[in-house]
Order: structure tokens, then sequence, then C-alpha cells
């Protein structure tokens, strides 16, 4: 009965194991600079519009709720939630569902990201880091002066 048992639980493991391989979330994007100045804006303005883009490149839609994408230094720290579809991408914007007027937000969060740089990490519900980014030394591209 033991080894039955035993048998059940390692098949039902196999069965499960895809999942959490599959669904894999990772930073895809991070405008860190801001987006380009919309009607009236001025550059400086548009320099908050700050925003950032997870993509699933698993084989099934992942459940976010209760993640978090932190900076190391605390700012900004996003408690996740909602979904995303396999293959698809998650818009988080800064403030307001303004930054990008043509793609709705799918989370909004606040907290500046530093212009210097930052440490980013993606962490799933369990608290394990799922995905990173290490612009600790400065943003491997753009500015935000123009």
């Amino acid at each position: 009965m033991r080894r039955l048992v035993l048998a059940y639980l390692f098949v039902c493991g196999l069965l499960v194991l895809p999942r959490f391989i599959f669904a894999s979330i990772v930073i895809n994007e991070i405008a860190w600079m801001g987006s380009l100045p919309k009607a009236g804006d001025t550059a400086s303005a548009a320099a908050g519009n700050e925003w950032m883009e997870l993509a699933n490149i698993g084989g099934e839609t992942a459940d976010l709720t209760g993640w978090i994408l932190e900076a190391q230094d605390g700012t900004p720290r996003i408690e996740l939630s909602g979904t995303i579809a396999a293959g698809g991408f998650f818009l988080l914007e800064r403030t307001n569902d303004d930054t990008i007027p043509s793609v709705p937000a799918d989370q909004l969060y606040t907290g500046a990201m530093s212009n210097s740089g930052e440490f980013l990490s993606l962490r799933n519900a369990a608290g394990a880091t799922v995905d990173s980014v290490d612009a600790s030394t400065g943003w491997p591209a753009g500015d935000n002066t123009t």
C-alpha cells in the first residue's frame, strides 16, 4: 500500500511540475526614463511617465497573485495581481493609465525608479526570485533629458 501511495504522489508530481516550469515570467521592458511627451507635456513631465512590462514566455496562463516586483532600495515595490496569458504581456504604468495612451495598463504602481539605476527583482508568491535586472551601476540605455 505504501508503494502505491508513493507511486501515486510521484505521478501527480510529474503532472504538476510542468505548470511551474512553463509559467515563466520575465521582466521584459523597463522605461525608467519615461515616455515621449504627449500633447501639452514638457520633456521633464514626460520623464515621469515610467512603465514596465512583464512577459509570460511559458505555455500556460500565469497567476500573479502574491508576486512582487521590487527595487533593491524598496522603491518601487509593486504587489502584483492579475494574470498573464501564455505568450502575453503585463503592462505596469506609474501613477496613472495615461503613460501609453493606446494600451491600457494591467496595473498601476507608485514610486519612481532612480535615474542612476536600480536592481529589480521579480519574486513569485512563494518568495522565490524568478527574474531580476541588475542596472545598479546605471541603466544600459536611454536618457530622460530628451
